[in-house]
């Protein structure tokens, strides 16, 4: 069996904990019935079913067979871990394809975006990091805000005005409030981060106290009124506030309204991202699909258009294509990778 199978995988420690496999600690029966489930379910013959379960056992199907029916082979210890590992093993990879990446801290963008965020928050300034979509930016916000005390606000086309970033805010902060006053809601807010009291979340019974860092993503909606609401908030709860966005957010930062000029000059990092580097691509491959070739490698870059979020649909394209009932424990070849490239979006004019 070549090293890019995906039933290979199973002599991959850390592939088989990307997501929690509750078939772990079962006895030994059930996960003998969960094979025979498997091989009643399939959709394919059931030779070919048992001839998959040899292929990734490297067992005799007369041995499988008489497994199945409780007649156990010699060295059954033996042969009963692997056997575990491989039911364990094929019921994760037929689910992998829904799930997300696992995220990586190693990637150029991700370790710039951190080191700024860490400045931004315990310095209470303002920061901005700008690039084009799919490089790691909200990725890298997201995981950060979920290990620190940092809000994470994310905005689309409708949160362009000051009430619907105040009412968006008081969701994310967990405020109720009945006004829709803006001045009221700007005050709720305030009090609330100046306040350093916990907030009691009752969906999980736990405190939360107020963040030090408010995160904007998608900037770029946000109308003057808005961001200039954002920098009274910086200001008067003395709390750090990120910006993150695409590139022509700077026009609104080069408008001629005094209370954006003095964002501006409170602005102690603006940074416009890098595009990934085939070394950030192959760092976050080596996380989520460890063991794959420099030619594998090297054609999942070259599709991804130097992007995570491409990168992201291209793989879980590919886990779909190789780990369907037709497919599974067939090699990864490069066949694959371009035949799932053809389902990515089409490059614009400034990607060619």
């Amino acid at each position: 069996m070549k090293n890019n199978s995906a039933l290979k995988l199973i002599n991959n420690n850390n592939y088989t904990t990307v997501v929690d496999i509750e078939t772990t600690n079962k006895h030994n029966n059930e996960l003998i019935q969960l094979a025979r489930l498997d091989i009643k379910d399939s959709k394919r013959d059931q030779r070919k079913v048992i001839e998959q379960y040899s292929l990734a056992t490297n067992e005799s199907t007369i041995n499988i067979n008489l497994y199945l029916e409780k007649k156990y082979p010699k060295n059954v210890l033996a042969f009963e871990k692997k056997f575990r590992d491989v039911v364990e093993t094929m019921i994760t990879l037929r689910n992998l394809s829904n799930q997300n990446l696992r995220f990586c801290k190693n990637t150029s963008a991700a370790k710039i975006v951190t080191v700024g965020l860490e400045s931004t928050e315990n310095k209470k300034g303002i920061s901005t990091f700008l690039g084009k979509p799919g490089i790691g930016k909200t990725s890298t916000a997201k995981y950060f805000s979920r290990n620190h005390r940092a809000a994470y606000v994310s905005l689309n086309r409708t949160d362009f005005t000051m009430y619907a970033l105040l009412n968006k805010m008081l969701e994310v902060l967990g405020i109720v409030t009945y006004t829709k006053v803006h001045n009221t809601m700007l005050d709720d807010i305030i009090n609330y981060l100046v306040s350093d009291r916990p907030r009691l979340d009752d969906d999980v019974s736990e405190f939360y106290y107020p963040p030090k860092l408010i995160v904007v993503d998608q900037s770029n909606y946000l109308s003057l009124d808005a961001v200039d609401c954002l920098r009274t908030i910086n200001e008067e709860a003395s709390v750090g506030l990120c910006f993150l966005g695409l590139p022509d957010f700077t026009k609104k930062l080069n408008s001629n309204r005094s209370e954006i000029k003095q964002l501006k000059d409170r602005i102690s990092l603006l940074i416009e991202l890098p595009d990934p580097t085939f070394e950030d691509i192959c760092s976050v491959l080596d996380l989520n699909w460890p063991g794959l070739s420099e030619e594998l490698k090297k054609e999942f870059f070259k599709y991804s258009r130097k992007t995570f979020r491409l990168l992201s649909h291209l793989i879980n394209h590919v886990r779909e294509d190789i780990y369907s009932e037709e497919n599974l424990g067939t090699e990864l070849t490069v066949d694959h990778i371009r035949a799932a490239a053809g389902y990515l979006p089409k490059a614009s004019n400034d990607e060619e």
